[in-house]
Formats: C-alpha cells, structure tokens, sequence
C-alpha cells in the first residue's frame, strides 16, 4: 500500500516539475565536506567511567553465562561478548580466489605525478 503512494507521490512530482524531479535537502558540491572536524570525540571522563565498570560488566556477562534459568539466546549472546574481549573477534574470511581463471595477480606500480 505504501508503494503505491510513494510511487503517486513521485510521479506528481515529477509532473509538477515540468519531468524533473525536485530533489529534497541541501545540496552537497563536488569535494564540499559536511563534517570537516569528523565524527566527535568521546569525552575522556565517560570513556574512564566505563572502564571503570568493564569489570562488573564482564561479571554480569559471565553471571548469565553460568545462569542456568537463562535463555538459550542471552547466554549465547554472552559467551560471544566474553569471547570476543578475551580473544578479540573472529577474523573475516575473504574469498581471493578468481573463480575458473586462476589464481589473482597482485601488481603495484609507481605511477609518477604528470609534469
């Protein structure tokens, strides 16, 4: 249903503007940066609350993993997180192979800058 009406939307307002749809927001230039400082630091003082309370945090983490009452799913949950601090999480495998053509041919080369 709601296809329907997005799909009637857009189409009034590509009627409305002689084929041209309008284009909501602002506009962003090519090489325009909307976020030059980047994402905002966390404040030192939260980042040390909450490692001060790593600890407890792990406890409750191991209290559910030892809990007996507990559901299939938190428990599962919690041995991930007990694992993954402990050891770091799992390496993703990557496929490098290149299917029937043979093994990948890496090639670097130094391009200089046009003079």
């Amino acid at each position: 249903m709601k296809t329907k009406k997005i799909g009637k939307l857009l189409e009034e307002t590509a009627q409305k503007s002689d084929g041209i749809a309008k284009v909501r927001g602002r506009p962003i230039k090519k090489g325009q940066v909307l976020n030059p400082g980047g994402r905002p630091k966390i404040p030192e003082e939260v980042v040390e609350m909450c490692r001060a309370a790593s600890p407890r945090a792990i406890s409750e983490l191991i209290a559910v993993f030892d809990d007996e009452q507990a559901r299939p799913g938190d428990k599962i949950r919690a041995s991930e997180a007990i694992l993954n601090r402990a050891w770091g999480s799992p390496r993703q495998a990557i496929d490098l192979s290149n299917g029937d053509e043979g093994p990948l041919k890496l090639i670097i080369e130094y391009v200089s800058p046009p003079k």
